[in-house]
Order: structure tokens, then C-alpha cells, then sequence
């Protein structure tokens, strides 16, 4: 027997890849090893195992943090005073409970104020969808009751103005100087994206040169004036939430932010002036590693485009905010969506994001409420103080499996995103409708796996529970009507028009006096719009991947208001239990998708029990359940005896069967035969439209 001493010194043998395939392939008894390869949407080949071998030649490997490439991360240590950002979206339209909120929040943990604008904010007008949501803003007396009694100084600031951000930096600008708070002690994101806005709505009310002047000039005023808050904002949002895989969301931003780049050089200024200006913002999705390799991917683009214009090392570094997936929230059983966010914030965390909203788990639903932003923000403080991720940098680095999957996510995305610089740039692409159909294709695909149930979505296409209580909505305040009677003159209206069409250099000036003087939101939008200049191309929709289904689910929902059930699909048990309860619960969790209700039997062990049973349930819907051998037995007798003389009845039979049995069923009376490949949202709308319900 070995002494310790001899035990502690002895070494395993290292195993090779040829080693472990060997047992694999032993395990898998003889099923090729290339079954446990598999494709994302982004088009990469996913190995079961990766070694040593996958990473050897891959750049930037030895880069250390805030160096080189920034593969892991912009800062050199990371702390808890050098954590993330926690931000949360502030989406209560009445200015004055915004600042309750906000007061609230801060108290709580949040470290970054994200005002979200009401659409009319944004547009100046709102959208036929609208919900509601975010701060409705008029004049600077919304913004002076929105920060009431709140210190910016210590805290960042994000907000997305849409396609300009002029009107509502001109605002803000007016409340600090008024309540005499320095700019340079502001930091943060008052930002504009005009392609992402495009993308959002299909159109643009000013031409995209009209902005990008507006665009040159904030930046250069931003430089001067507001060194710590950055005037441009990349949106990954749009293309993400209309399906688009990873290597997509992260090509298009970054072509957006070349075009950006490309549009300000042109109009004079320097790399160094423009690249800092910039925030990406991204979604994080549900693949966890693959939303890790994005980020970490993302950084590595952008130095090395910056580089290529000859920006400094301060310039080459991305600034990063995260935003929990919309994309991938349901309305029913919402509560599973806390368990969503809490696996997209640790990918955020583990990415390298600056800053991060996670979204309220009702946020499909409803408004935040005090418990859904405690639940979010608590997400990300506990990955923080609890799980120490923000003490970490990089703590993917050195997995081998990350490293390759963030190179190859690279890869695929240098790619994509030189297709878009070949047809001209981001705004031709979108032209075009390149982005469109490329982003189309893969929500394609992705919608194809939910309704064949091969993604799997707890709580809608998978283990639904009809007997869930609806979410109760909250008491929403009503929007304020603003004071617009204070507006500005119509001859001061002309001046600032002068100044936008023949004085660009001198517009924010202007625009700050003539805020404090009562210039309203709507009227500095209505006065930049150009009919004429109307810029037009195919949106991209935002969807959310259950939607299909949840409409399938608030059909059943009208049924029961009507008739007070919801439709039943009877269960035609065959032999014991274990013979049966595998495809009954098939069958039990691919109807409850649609908001079938299942009407179970016992084990029936002839074909007169199944029959006198079957007829006892008296419903018009009913699936065979049971063994292979069960259905040779019993399956097609049981059919003809319950549809001789009536066609009332439809029957199905649940699992694939040989091509014999299967001819013998349909010839007895069977609809369909039900099993893992039968597209489930398909078939049940079908039964849906048959029930005319």
C-alpha cells in the first residue's frame, strides 16, 4: 500500500482527445461522435469537447487586461469601486413620480439613472402600440420635477434620445446650468442613433446628412463642454429583438459606429474626437457563452478599427452598456423571467459590460413595479457582492472553449460586417434591405424551433400551466398633461430655425436659452422635421420569441370567458403505466401549449374498457397513448369501434409508428399520428380554427 507522500507525488495520465473519443463512441454504442456537434444561428460548429489544440494560434491570447486588443476588458483591475454600473430603465411616464422612483432606487443600489422617453419625447408624437412607458417630457420644469432633490454628480447618467438627441441635451443642458451643476461633473450617455431609430420605425423625418451634421456638432460641444458624457449611441436592440443571431447584432453595430466615424471625419473632426463619444449598447440573450463571446469579441473589433483610423489607445477602448433580453420574455408564468435575466446578467458580468440594465420580469406585462426593480437590481448587485464576478477580470479567460467561440464569433462578425462595407455602409444595407433578409432568415429559423418545440421555452411551448393566476396590473398613474402655455414665440421659433439651417456651429447655444426661455419638446422637433427629406426603409419588427404561442394561450383564455373551460383533448390511455405515462405526457405538455385542457385516463387493458371509457369523457378530441405494442394490440380496434356511424370524433394517436400501422390507422380513422417532429404551434391552430375558437 502507498504511504501519503507517494500518493501526493503520483500523477494521472493526460488523457487525449483520441482517448476520449474512443469512450464516447463507446458510450454513444457504436452512433457516430459527430451526432454531439451542433450549429448555432451564427453559423458555428459547437464541438462537444474542446482542448489545448483549439487555441493554439489564436491572437491576442497573451494580451493583459486594459492592454493590446482588450480582449479582457478596458481596465487594468477591476474592484468593487470599479464594478459595473447598476442601471435600471425608469419607464413611469409622470415626472414627479419618476423622481419618487428614482429616490427609491438610488437608495437601494442604483448607481446609473436610465430616464426612459416616452415615444412622444422621442418622436414628438406617439406610436398607435404605444404602451405608455417612459418619461413624458415637455419643458425643463418636467426635468426640474423629474430630478428634484437628486445629485448627478456621483451617479452616470443613460439616456437614449432616438434618432436626435439635441432637444433633450439642449433641456438638460438648461436644468444644470440653471441649478448651477457643472457639466464636467456629469457623466454618462445623452445619446443619438439615428440608424437604429430607422431600423425601429422604417422612416426618418430628417434627411441622415441633416443629422449627422447635428451629430458632428454635439460631439464637438460635448468635447468642449461635457467631457464626461458621451453624444452617440450604438443600438444592437433593434436587430437583436427582431431575432437576429449574435454575430448580426454585434456586424451591424459596429458598422453603424464605422458609418458614424466615417460621417464625423467627414465634417472635420478628429478619431480621437469622435470614438470616445461613443456607448454600444447591447442585448444580452439566452445562449450564455455565446453572449460572453460577444462581448468579449466586440472589444476586439473595435480596437482594431479604431486602430485603423489611427486612434489613440483611450479611443480603442468600447464602452459598454447591457440590457437584458426583451426578446426572450413571456407574459405567461412571467415569474420564470427573473430566473431568464439572472442567467443574462451573469454572461453581461462575465463579458465585461460597463454597465447593465436588467429588465423587470413583468416588463411584457406592465410597468416596473417597486418589487419587479428590486427583484432586477438585486440580480445584478448579488453577481456582484455575492457571487464577486465584478472583482474578476475576464473570468472566461483561458477556458479554451470561450476562447475559440470568441474568435470564431470574431471571425463570423468581420466577416458579415465587411458584406455591409462592400454594398456601401450601414444606411445602404438598410436601403437595400441586406440587414432585413439576412436578420429575417435567422428569426426564421428560431420561430421554426419554438413551434416544433425543439426550443424549449418553460412556461409556454413547454410545461405550461393553465391554472396560473394572471399577473395583477399595477394602479398606473395617468400621464400629465404639461404646461405648454409658456411656449416659445414664433419669432424666436424662426431665429432657431435660422440657426439649424444656416448656423449649426452655434445651435446648442441657442437651443440652451432658448430651452430656459420655455422652448418645448415638440416644438424643437416639429421645427427640424423636413418633409421633404423623409428617409424610408423596411423596418425590422420587434417580436418576442413566445408571441405565437401566447396568442395560442389567449385564444383558449376568450374560449373559457365564453363557455367557462377551456377546450379538452381527452386521453385514450393504453396498458399500465409505464407503458403508457411517457407519450401521455408527450401529449399532456404539446396540448397545454395551446391551452388545451387534458382530460386523462386510466390504464385501459381491453378495447371494450377503452371504449365504454372513452365514451364516458364524451368529448370530441381524444389521443391514443400507450407502447408499440400496446397500439399493435388494441389501437386500430378501438378506433373503428368509436367511429363507426359518426364523424364527430377526432382521433390521434401519439409516437411514430411503422409505415404498416401507420396506413392500418389512417385506413381505421386516425388524423394524425403526434410525435417530436410535428410542428406543435401548426397543428394546434389548426385544432383551434377546426373549433372555431
Amino acid at each position: 500500500m502507498k504511504n501519503i507522500n507517494e500518493v501526493k507525488n503520483s500523477q494521472f495520465a493526460v488523457p487525449s482527445f483520441d482517448d476520449w473519443k474512443g469512450k464516447a463512441t463507446q458510450s454513444l454504442k457504436g452512433k457516430s461522435i459527430e451526432q454531439l456537434y451542433t450549429n448555432t444561428y451564427e453559423g458555428i460548429e459547437l464541438k462537444p469537447l474542446y482542448t489545448e489544440e483549439d487555441v493554439e494560434g489564436l491572437p491576442f491570447l497573451n494580451d493583459l487586461p486594459g492592454q493590446g486588443s482588450h480582449l479582457r476588458g478596458t481596465k487594468l483591475l477591476r474592484t468593487s469601486g470599479q464594478a459595473w454600473d447598476v442601471s435600471q430603465e425608469i419607464d413611469e411616464p409622470c415626472p414627479h413620480q419618476c423622481n419618487q422612483v428614482l429616490k427609491d432606487d438610488i437608495d437601494r443600489g442604483l448607481t446609473m439613472i436610465h430616464l426612459l422617453l416616452n415615444d412622444k419625447t422621442k418622436r414628438g408624437f406617439s406610436l398607435p402600440n404605444s404602451n405608455g412607458k417612459g418619461l413624458l417630457v415637455e419643458t425643463i420644469h418636467d426635468i426640474e420635477k423629474a430630478l428634484n432633490n437628486i445629485s448627478l454628480q456621483h451617479k452616470s447618467l443613460m439616456i437614449d434620445t432616438h434618432y436626435c438627441s439635441l432637444p433633450m441635451l439642449s433641456m438638460l443642458t438648461a436644468y444644470f446650468e440653471k441649478n448651477n451643476i457643472a457639466l464636467e461633473t456629469i457623466k454618462g450617455t445623452i445619446g443619438m442613433d439615428p440608424l437604429a431609430a430607422l431600423v425601429e420605425d422604417g422612416e426618418l423625418s430628417m434627411n441622415t446628412s441633416q443629422l449627422y451634421d447635428v451629430m458632428a456638432q454635439l460631439t464637438l460641444w460635448g468635447n468642449k463642454h461635457s467631457p464626461n458624457i458621451n453624444t452617440i449611441l450604438v443600438k444592437g436592440h433593434p436587430y437583436h429583438n427582431g431575432g437576429a443571431s449574435a454575430v448580426q447584432e454585434l456586424a451591424f453595430s459596429l458598422a453603424t459606429a464605422v458609418e458614424y466615424v466615417a460621417e464625423a471625419l467627414k465634417r472635420g473632426l478628429a478619431i480621437d474626437d469622435v470614438a470616445q463619444k461613443i456607448t454600444f449598447s447591447f442585448s444580452i440573450g439566452a445562449n450564455m457563452f455565446m453572449e460572453i463571446a460577444k462581448l468579449r469579441a466586440a472589444r476586439t473589433l473595435w480596437t482594431s478599427i479604431v486602430k485603423s483610423f489611427g486612434g489613440n489607445k483611450t479611443s480603442q477602448k468600447m464602452n459598454i452598456h447591457g440590457r437584458t433580453s426583451a426578446f426572450t420574455k413571456t407574459s405567461y408564468d412571467p415569474y420564470v423571467n427573473m430566473l431568464r435575466v439572472t442567467t443574462e446578467a451573469f454572461a453581461a458580468g462575465v463579458g465585461g459590460i460597463d454597465s447593465l440594465d436588467v429588465s423587470s420580469f413583468n416588463e411584457v406585462i406592465d410597468r416596473s413595479t417597486n418589487f419587479s426593480r428590486r427583484i432586477a437590481r438585486n440580480t445584478q448587485i448579488i453577481l456582484q457582492e455575492e457571487a464577486f464576478i465584478s472583482k474578476i477580470i475576464d473570468p472566461a479567460g483561458g477556458s479554451w472553449y470561450i476562447e475559440k467561440l470568441t474568435n470564431d464569433v470574431a471571425k463570423e462578425s468581420w466577416e458579415l460586417f465587411q458584406k455591409v462595407e462592400q454594398l456601401g455602409g450601414m444606411e445602404q444595407a438598410l436601403k437595400l434591405n441586406f440587414v432585413q433578409q439576412e436578420i429575417n432568415d435567422v428569426a426564421t429559423k428560431r420561430q421554426e424551433h419554438v413551434h416544433n418545440r425543439k426550443h424549449k421555452i418553460v412556461g409556454t411551448n413547454f410545461y405550461a400551466d393553465l391554472h396560473e393566476e394572471p399577473m395583477t396590473m399595477s394602479s398606473l398613474n395617468k400621464d400629465e398633461h404639461v404646461d405648454t402655455k409658456n411656449q416659445l414665440s414664433i419669432e424666436k421659433l424662426a431665429r432657431l430655425q435660422e440657426v439649424l439651417e444656416k448656423d449649426i456651429n452655434n445651435v446648442m447655444d441657442v437651443a440652451v436659452h432658448y430651452m430656459r426661455e420655455g422652448l418645448t419638446i415638440s416644438q424643437f422637433i416639429n421645427l427640424m422635421k423636413d418633409k421633404e427629406a423623409t428617409v424610408k426603409v423596411n423596418s425590422i419588427e420587434k417580436i418576442r420569441l413566445t408571441q405565437s404561442f401566447e396568442e395560442l394561450r389567449q385564444t383558449s383564455d376568450q374560449y373559457v370567458e365564453k363557455y367557462g373551460f377551456r377546450p379538452k383533448v381527452g386521453l385514450i390511455n393504453l396498458g399500465s403505466i409505464p407503458e403508457h405515462k411517457p407519450r401521455a405526457d408527450f401529449i399532456t405538455g404539446f396540448f397545454e401549449a395551446g391551452g388545451f385542457e387534458i382530460v386523462p385516463s386510466h390504464g385501459y387493458l381491453s378495447v371494450e374498457d377503452a371504449i365504454e371509457g372513452t365514451k364516458a369523457m364524451n368529448l370530441a378530441t381524444y389521443v391514443i397513448c400507450g407502447s408499440n405494442e400496446t397500439y399493435n394490440k388494441m389501437a386500430v380496434a378501438i378506433c373503428r369501434k368509436l367511429l363507426d356511424g359518426t364523424k364527430d370524433i377526432k382521433l390521434y394517436l401519439a409516437g411514430k409508428q411503422e409505415d404498416s400501422l401507420t396506413k392500418e390507422l389512417a385506413e381505421a380513422g386516425v388524423s394524425h399520428i403526434i410525435d417530436a417532429t410535428t410542428n406543435c404551434y401548426e397543428f394546434l391552430t389548426s385544432l383551434h380554427q377546426e373549433q372555431e375558437m
